[in-house]
């Protein structure tokens, strides 16, 4: 692809070429060298006026015997003489109602391997990553809708734009996508950088003083600001709770759950007494998402925290405020500065439910769709714009909480629901973490090794807290210590918060948490270690048994993972030389049971 140039193929639905060719312009703002490649930036724009839906592709050919598409960093697929190979999951818009799950993607061949991608900070985008074997093309394809009526991506006289960018570099054939993100990394290190230096567990809400003997157990990020003097003194960083993505309206018990009932109450608060409820309400009939029927996007639910409707909101700060409305981001800035700290530490933000944005939910309203900031997406049928529930990315994206401002200078942003499936979350987000449920009515059922992967390549070094939800008298100490040990091996901090129902509060319960007491004191400070050494995605180590993992952290650390239930044996083949300690004297050891495996020649220095 050229500096100033591209090669346009306008393609009618049924793929034939279109007579309106010449009615769409790729202008590149910016051909920038990146380390080993480069990043390529562009605008697409319409010259005629009209609102389209555009599939833009950016292709190279890849050719070569034996090529192979990566999926992540432990799974491939040999790319055969025809067929598509992406790794994405199902939305509701774009040409094929998918998008891809990494923001990078590469094939290999025998000697030589190539990456494309997407820059972490380019915003919400429907995007596929892709190798088109029929073609021989490994591609970036961008579903993205054109239209006037978006003020941020127009000129003002009716013709729609949107921002597009690609990054593009060779990657080392044996390491595949373990060098392509390593390499990903590299090139947007202002992303990567982990700002969040603390090491430990995820303590939701409880206060951290009524725990007996607290510093056994390693907290280390508290969710929830109520008792910041507290945390304070013990070494736990405070984060102010917050739900931005919706609101949560009791209703009367009178009331018939239905649509009809919830919006009559909606409308009553909107123009009521009660300052708090009219608020809210105004800030849903001003920035709630409308489906295509032009009906708000809403669930009607009795849970233990609410009974009534839940109303999926946009807190995208640029949506204009009514005569009677007030948007969103309102409410939500409101809820972040309810509390200041006195402390000498800044009290961070915690944004909770992020996976309400796993999959995109599209506004089909005219304000929301003029005040979007970054490019509508297109739908698949009919081909209309539509602004997703990734709203949540451009409304961090916005206001990154670590950057300077009058109200955010030095913060940090832990988020929970995150490296589900939208991957532009995590670049955002300092404290990545997710809860779980591994043992769904007795039965366990572990987080899988793909969707460890995705967490671990997303967050790179960033801390990922995990929260395990689930009934503690059947999640017993057994369960506690293969959570614990599967959390070690992914670097990722385990914690616990409550069975089904909001009941049994593990933090709240002396007996749960003395009954597991001692694998905390066994395993935390072993997590600690190997996180603060730094996952690294390429472990220039192999194993000689395939149902043995390995991933590395930093130049010290190797961690194992037996996948049978049983004891195996392999062999574990390290290059010193790329760990960077080559001709010095090593120790290999099991800091678990504190073994020695071996040496060469023998020494004190411990890899």
């Amino acid at each position: 692809m050229a500096a100033n140039s591209a090669v346009i193929a306008l393609l009618d639905p049924d793929g034939t070429p279109s007579a309106d060719a010449e009615q769409l312009q790729l202008r590149f703002t910016n051909v920038a060298e990146k380390l080993n490649g480069q990043m390529v930036e562009g605008t697409l724009q319409d010259t005629a006026g009209r609102t389209r839906a555009i599939t833009l592709y950016y292709v190279e050919r890849v050719q070569g015997d034996k090529l192979t598409w990566w999926n992540d960093i432990r799974r491939t697929a040999a790319i055969g003489a025809s067929g598509d190979y992406v790794n994405a999951f199902s939305v509701n818009e774009g040409a094929t109602k998918t998008t891809s799950f990494y923001p990078f993607g590469c094939v290999t061949g025998a000697s030589q391997g190539r990456a494309v991608g997407i820059p972490p900070l380019l915003g919400p985008r429907i995007s596929r990553i892709g190798y088109n074997a029929d073609a021989d093309l490994l591609y970036v394809a961008f579903d993205v809708a054109l239209t006037g009526a978006n003020i941020a991506n127009s000129d003002g006289q009716g013709h729609g734009s949107a921002e597009v960018a690609v990054v593009r570099y060779d990657v080392d054939p044996i390491w595949g996508f373990r060098d392509t993100a390593r390499q990903y990394y590299a090139l947007f290190p202002e992303v990567y950088t982990r700002r969040a230096k603390a090491e430990g567990i995820w303590l939701p809400f409880a206060d951290p003083t009524t725990i007996t003997g607290a510093s056994d157990f390693g907290f280390a990020f508290h969710e929830g600001n109520y008792t910041v003097q507290k945390d304070d003194s013990l070494g736990i960083a405070s984060f102010r709770y917050s739900v931005p993505m919706y609101y949560e309206m009791p209703m009367d018990a009178t009331l018939d759950r239905t649509y009809d009932a919830a919006l009559i109450q909606l409308q009553q608060d909107a123009n009521g007494t009660n300052k708090t409820k009219r608020q809210w309400a105004r800030a849903v009939l001003n920035s709630g998402t409308i489906n295509a029927t032009d009906l708000f996007n809403v669930s009607i639910r009795s849970t233990v925290w609410n009974d009534g409707a839940t109303w999926i909101v946009n807190p995208n700060p640029n949506i204009p405020a009514g005569r009677i409305r007030i948007p969103q981001a309102a409410c939500s800035t409101r809820r972040r500065k309810e509390t200041v700290s006195t402390t000498r530490r800044p009290v961070a933000s915690s944004m909770a439910s992020f996976s309400m944005g796993s999959r995109p939910t599209e506004t089909f309203w005219t304000s929301t769709r003029r005040a979007w900031p970054t490019p509508l997406h297109r739908r698949p049928s009919p081909p209309i714009p539509s602004s997703p529930s990734s709203r949540m990315v451009q409304c961090l994206r916005d206001g990154r909480l670590h950057e300077p401002g009058p109200a955010q200078r030095g913060k940090l942003l832990m988020a929970n629901g995150t490296a589900w499936r939208i991957h532009q979350f995590v670049p955002l987000v300092d404290v990545p973490g997710a809860e779980v449920e591994w043992m769904n009515n007795g039965v366990w059922r572990p987080d899988n090794d793909p969707q460890f992967n995705y967490r671990r390549t997303l967050a790179y070094q960033k801390p990922f807290l995990l929260l395990q939800n689930t009934d503690f008298t059947l999640f017993g100490s057994v369960q506690v210590e293969k959570y614990f040990q599967r959390s070690l091996f992914y670097g990722c901090f385990p914690s616990l918060f409550h069975g089904s129902g909001y009941s049994g509060y593990y933090w709240q319960t002396s007996s749960l948490y003395n009954r597991d007491r001692s694998l905390f004191v066994k395993y935390i400070p072993l997590i600690k270690q190997v996180s603060q050494a730094g996952w690294e995605p390429v472990t220039y180590a192999s194993s000689s048994n395939p149902g043995v993992y390995l991933e590395r952290y930093g130049k010290q650390y190797l961690t194992l993972f037996n996948l049978s239930a049983s004891a195996i044996t392999a062999t574990i083949t390290i290059n010193l030389g790329s760990w960077g300690v080559a001709g010095s004297s090593v120790q290999i050891m099991d800091d678990i049971s504190g073994r020695t495996w071996g040496s060469s020649p023998p020494s004190a220095t411990r890899v």
